[in-house]
């Protein structure tokens, strides 16, 4: 009996000053200088890379627009929208013209559908290992 009381002793004390409030910590530490924040995140040149589409050998691309197509920065005139570009060893192949590049980037001011799938934003092509893979830029304000 008691062992009893002395545990019931113990218990109590342990709850009464296990649930008192923790000391206050002054407060009184001067503030930093604050930094500025932006009030919108300024979405140009920020984009997600989202990949679609991995080791293929060809691939058909579509707008409602026409499609500009890009190699090494410069714009290679297109009067269509739609084309079809494969991939011969290393090199892009569209309409019977290679390319030596390894990266080609294709727009249009509608959304692009690759291989029936539509996407909004940039197509970019990128061989690697004989084999091209496709990866859709969009700006992080579009994806979000």
């Amino acid at each position: 009996m008691f062992r009893l009381k002395i545990c019931l002793l113990a218990l109590t004390l342990i709850f009464a000053f296990g649930c008192s409030p923790n000391p206050k910590f002054n407060t009184d530490i001067p503030k930093e200088k604050e930094v500025e924040t932006p009030k919108r995140l300024d979405s140009k040149n920020l984009y997600i890379k989202v990949g679609i589409f991995r080791q293929i050998q060809s691939i058909n691309i579509s707008s409602k627009t026409k499609l500009k197509l890009f190699s090494r920065g410069k714009k290679i005139k297109l009067n269509q929208k739609s084309l079809k570009i494969d991939l011969k060893g290393e090199k892009f192949v569209f309409e019977k013209t290679p390319f030596a590049e390894k990266d080609l980037l294709i727009t249009s001011k509608s959304p692009i559908s690759v291989n029936g799938k539509e996407f909004h934003g940039k197509i970019a092509l990128r061989t690697s290992n004989g084999k091209m893979n496709v990866v859709n830029r969009v700006e992080i304000q579009d994806y979000l």
